[in-house]
């Protein structure tokens, strides 16, 4: 459509909003939107049964199907990639245009009760930030390319003071990184 524009959910119902006004796109999950992301036009939408992907305000598909039955979940695509999360677990799969596939866990977090809340790039790595309720953590996630198929090696990068809660990372310019929590905005170097 050659229109800057943002897609946004509002309960389940997506919508794509411009400076012409806003249109319903379509979303046909009969679960729980949990994360929205866009890459161009192709909107991303994690919900409690599957990942779905549509073209601008076409008919969304089912790109993944949930494992589980998840509360919370994340999604971004970064690094040419979809990742997405369901409660403790990361998912890294391209964009599957195809039947409704499994997705390829990545990073099970050994604690059940973590939940991933947020995805970022970065210039060399994929950052998620998580929490349990007691601490949250951002992990970097480095592909080893030389691994067919590619394989993620994980650390943790930063540990919050116990009680702050990170809810977004956005990494800027492939220089720094913003940290969104219960307690405000915190700036860190990647």
């Amino acid at each position: 459509s050659n229109v800057d524009a943002a897609f946004y959910t509002d309960g389940n119902l997506l919508w794509k909003i411009t400076d012409a006004g806003r249109v319903a796109a379509s979303n046909p999950t009969v679960g729980t939107t949990l994360d929205l992301a866009n890459t161009g036009t192709r909107t991303l939408i994690n919900a409690t049964d599957g990942v779905w992907s549509g073209i601008d305000t076409g008919v969304a598909t089912k790109m993944f199907t949930v494992v589980g039955t998840p509360t919370s979940g994340a999604i971004e695509f970064t690094k040419g990639r979809v990742v997405s999360s369901w409660d403790n677990v990361i998912y890294s799969d391209p964009i599957n245009t195809g039947a409704a596939a499994a997705p390829t866990a990545i990073l099970p977090h050994s604690a059940p009760n973590w939940v991933w809340t947020s995805i970022s790039e970065g210039p060399t790595a994929i950052y998620v930030a998580g929490r349990n309720s007691t601490k949250s953590e951002i992990w970097k996630l480095v592909p080893d390319l030389a691994a067919s198929p590619v394989t993620w090696i994980p650390t943790v990068t930063a540990v919050m003071p116990t009680g702050e809660k990170i809810n977004t990372i956005y990494g800027y310019v492939g220089s720094f990184i913003g940290i969104a929590t219960n307690r405000g905005f915190r700036v860190g170097e990647l």
